[in-house]
């Protein structure tokens, strides 16, 4: 089963703390995919890549995503 992770990003940075936590109860669920969303994340996609044990990393770049809301997502 895959399972889709979303990043938590503040300020286009990724909290790897965070991040990192969630993806390791994830690799036991299948395989790991990223979701970044900000209004600036380029930064938080190479890191999120960077991660072992992740097939794929999304991203969206909006406006909408840099108020750290989940209504928008």
């Amino acid at each position: 089963m895959g399972v889709l992770l979303i990043a938590d990003i503040i300020d286009g940075q990724i909290s790897i703390d965070q991040t990192a936590k969630a993806l390791t109860a994830a690799e036991k669920l299948g395989e790991v995919t990223i979701l970044c969303a900000s209004s600036d994340c380029r930064e938080a996609v190479k890191t999120a890549a960077s991660f072992t044990g992740v097939k794929e990393v999304l991203y969206v770049e909006d406006q909408i995503y840099g108020r750290a809301l989940a209504e928008p997502l």
